[in-house]
């Protein structure tokens, strides 16, 4: 069995723009000698905000080919769109008397096929994907 401590986290979110997002993290912590480990995985998912619509530069005088109607308010911005992404990583803490030295990284890709349900909503073409290396010191006094 894997001894550690086990952290299992669920957030839920919504707002007046339509937008509801669900996160999922779990990670577990894992001491051997002065090391700790901490492998972690986190699932993320969001509806569109209402006034989303990656092709806003066309929403502008309307475009009846692609069925997009003339709005008073719209954004193409990625964050507003629907989508789910999840991340994997690694974290490493040495502990020491008064300072724990930690060093991670973290996997971290964005995609609207990660969405649970089926999606009617516009999706952004342009979803992210990138690796994060972290470094840190806490000092405790």
């Amino acid at each position: 069995s894997i001894k550690g401590a086990w952290h299992a986290d669920y957030r839920y979110y919504n707002d007046n723009w339509g937008v509801n997002s669900s996160t999922l993290a779990l990670s577990l912590h894992k001491k051997w000698e002065k090391l700790t480990f901490v492998p972690s995985f986190r699932y993320y998912a969001q509806s569109a905000a209402n006034f989303y619509n990656p092709y806003a530069s066309l929403v502008v005088n309307g475009d009846a080919e692609l069925g997009v109607q003339r709005a008073n308010y719209f954004s193409d911005d990625a964050r507003l769109s629907e989508y789910g992404a999840i991340a994997v990583g690694l974290k490493v803490v040495l502990n020491q008397k008064s300072m724990d030295w930690s060093a991670g990284i973290e996997y971290y890709q964005a995609d609207e096929e990660y969405l649970t349900g089926v999606s009617d909503a516009y999706s952004h073409p342009g979803m992210i994907e990138y690796v994060r290396f972290t470094l840190g010191v806490d000092h405790t006094f």
